[in-house]
């Protein structure tokens, strides 16, 4: 026996690639949600790192004139931010002059907290509402990207003498953000020999949520009663397939995209500082 022998072969998770983007299961496996979600025109968003580790949900949607009239807004460094308490977490409305820009903060932190006013103090948002940040010491980019196409199914795993719901997002080029619409707090991790994420904040503590990407897709899974090790043998199970066969499969069809209102100038978007 050669020494190569000994050497175990490294996992494999999906399988899928650009040609391939999407996975099913290989078996007539329950489905009891089958949903498309269009990319939206005009949509972005960014994962950020505060130096304390926690992540913050940055994004910027097109739209008509959005005034914040009824909000506080006060002057931080060259830009005008508004700070909503939420029950959870505080989001921050950026002055604009056209469509929403918001940035959602961990849960349990304060308004203005230093490491955010820091940030927003980076922040500019030039005369085509360019939206750039000068990250101050200690942040990063975690994932940024623009909306595209989501495919998301719950399956009913097996689980002995029952079953369990088992959800699965994938959106074939698109990113982490899109995939934690609104802010989760990613925790790394290794998932089938590789690195991934999971949500250590989850609503329910009794839910798993892994995250990760393979090939030019992003996936997540969430599920109850199960563990990362039983949600790793699912990912197994499955097989990569086309667009085209996860449409066929579950006799869906990918709608158009919801246009975005073309009539107000200048609409939001991140200038080049972001990019990671």
């Amino acid at each position: 026996m050669c020494s190569s022998d000994l050497v175990e072969a490294p996992p494999e998770r999906t399988g899928v690639s650009r040609a391939m983007p999407l996975v099913l299961p290989s078996t007539q496996l329950a489905a009891d949600e089958i949903v498309i979600a269009p990319a939206g025109e005009g949509v972005g968003d960014v994962l950020l790192t505060a130096p304390d580790g926690t992540t913050l949900w940055l994004a910027e949607f097109d739209g008509a004139e959005s005034p914040l009239d009824d909000l506080d807004v006060q002057q931080v460094g060259s830009i005008g931010v508004a700070a909503v308490e939420a029950p959870t977490a505080v989001s921050y409305r950026f002055q604009v002059p056209c469509g929403v820009v918001i940035m959602n903060d961990a849960p349990g932190q304060p308004a203005f907290r230093p490491a955010v006013t820091a940030l927003l103090e980076a922040t500019s948002i030039d005369a085509s509402a360019a939206i750039d940040i000068s990250l101050p010491d200690g942040w990063s980019v975690l994932d940024l990207g623009e909306s595209a196409d989501a495919f998301i199914t719950q399956f009913q795993l097996p689980l002995f003498a029952e079953t369990t719901p088992v959800r699965l997002t994938q959106i074939p080029g698109g990113s982490l953000s899109q995939l934690t619409f609104g802010g989760r707090q990613l925790t790394p991790t290794t998932f089938l020999g590789a690195p991934a994420f999971v949500d250590s904040a989850p609503p329910t503590p009794e839910t798993v949520s892994v995250y990760w990407r393979d090939a030019d897709t992003v996936f997540s899974i969430t599920a109850q009663e199960l563990t990362l090790d039983d949600i790793e043998r699912f990912v197994v199970s499955l097989e990569p397939g086309t667009v085209d066969s996860w449409t066929s499969r579950f006799a869906a069809a990918v709608p158009n995209p919801a246009p975005a209102d073309p009539t107000c100038e200048p609409q939001p978007s991140f200038g080049s500082t972001l990019d990671p």
